[in-house]
């Protein structure tokens, strides 16, 4: 193998709580939301949530174990230069932005981000650009759908991200 062909592994960083850019970035978040007239713990906490500022016990537990089988990949650093690679491909994610009410496929897309931009944007034509918009999960895990909802009172739009898996290959023994 040539060093163009050789596959990369890259350390992990161990995390010991919020970096100062993380902190710096929420007090921004609750800055700009304060400053917007948000007062409320639910506004201010929808604010954050809307920048992704808020992960869930189960998404740092998910987090620890990805980095723990990544670490199974490493090559120590006393072995020869061996690379150990993944030789099964995961299935991949996309999102689906819909207004499932009204029967509305908004689109399919590569990140979550991009899918909640395609509804905030849709949503913004009827609401303005000066009403808070927030995310709030369906059942409050990291991949479960979620719904675009409206102000501090928290008022649903109907217009929802969800995760969906594709399988990376044919299974003959799948339901068809």
């Amino acid at each position: 193998m040539t060093a163009e062909t050789t596959p990369q592994v890259l350390p992990l960083r161990a995390k010991s709580g919020m970096g100062s850019r993380t902190i710096n970035a929420a007090a921004g978040v609750l800055l700009a939301a304060m400053q917007q007239g948000r007062q409320t713990p639910t506004g201010l906490a929808l604010a954050l949530d809307s920048a992704r500022l808020i992960n869930s016990p189960e998404h740092a537990a998910h987090v620890a174990e990805l980095e723990t089988r990544l670490a199974e990949y490493e090559r120590p650093a006393d072995e020869d230069p061996i690379r150990y690679t993944l030789t099964e491909q995961a299935p991949v994610t996309i999102y689906r932005a819909e207004h499932p009410d009204s029967g509305i496929t908004l689109g399919h897309y590569g990140s979550r981000a991009a899918a909640r931009k395609h509804c905030e944007t849709v949503l913004r034509r009827d609401v303005g650009d000066e009403v808070f918009l927030g995310w709030v999960p369906d059942d409050g895990s990291e991949d479960a759908p979620e719904e675009l909802c409206i102000g501090e009172d928290v008022v649903c739009s109907g217009y929802i991200v969800t995760p969906l898996d594709v399988p990376s290959q044919y299974d003959d023994e799948a339901d068809e």
